[in-house]
């Protein structure tokens, strides 16, 4: 689509968020299935749910332009984005050692989806306001509202389970460091007394020699 005014970049930028929309749609159900967290399942699936209004308000949006949402290409950001955290799910999700660690990671790529989305459909809000174009503004600003509080939502489940991670890798080396100083000290004991018995054994003999020693003076005396 060859760009000569602001209303074609507007309905290019429209066009390449339904694409955008559609592969969330599609990645949304792997990545609840994914999690192991409740609350981060229930959140995901929210904005699943979300995601498809958010769909039908550009489909009337471009409606209402007389534009066809079958001309839409694909859109390349959101793809890399989605590609990177599929990698991320099935390079480390038999790998991970608990499910905290893999729901942070599925937090962390599902915020650059919510972040790519607000630029873009804050850039979207402004484009409509200054084409004159209050009801898609309108409609494109509630969606904005919508992925700012998603984000904010992923902030706050990644606070609690990152703290829960931390904990749980803190306990192992906890363990392990008062392994380390029980056996210091068993070994301090066992050397301290070792060290005792060999003294006392040495008294001992010093004592045995000084008896024989008196016994071989007294005769020469008398």
């Amino acid at each position: 689509m060859e760009l000569r005014s602001l209303q074609d970049v507007f309905t290019h930028e429209l066009k390449d968020m339904y694409s955008a929309e559609k592969q969330i749609l599609k990645a949304l159900p792997e990545m609840v299935k994914a999690a192991d967290n409740a609350e981060l399942k229930t959140a995901l699936e929210e904005h699943r749910r979300i995601t498809e209004t958010q769909v039908d308000r550009l489909e009337q949006i471009l409606s209402e332009m007389e534009e066809s949402t079958r001309s839409a290409k694909k859109c390349k950001g959101m793809e890399g984005i989605l590609e990177e955290g599929k990698e991320l799910l099935k390079d480390n999700g038999k790998k991970a050692e608990s499910g905290f660690t893999l729901d942070a990671a599925l937090i962390g790529a599902a915020q650059k989806v919510e972040h790519y989305e607000i630029a873009a459909y804050g850039t979207l809000v402004a484009f409509a306001k200054q084409l004159g174009k209050d009801d898609a503004a309108q409609l494109l600003e509630e969606t904005l509202g919508e992925e700012k509080e998603a984000d904010e939502k992923l902030t706050e489940i990644a606070s609690s389970i990152n703290e829960e991670s931390a904990d749980e890798e803190e306990e192992p080396m906890t363990g392990a460091s008062r392994g380390q100083s029980g056996t210091r000290g068993r070994g301090a004991k066992a050397s301290a007394s070792g060290w005792d018995e060999e003294e006392e054994a040495g008294e001992g003999g010093a004592n045995e020699n000084e008896d024989e020693d008196e016994t071989e003076e007294r005769p020469r005396r008398r």
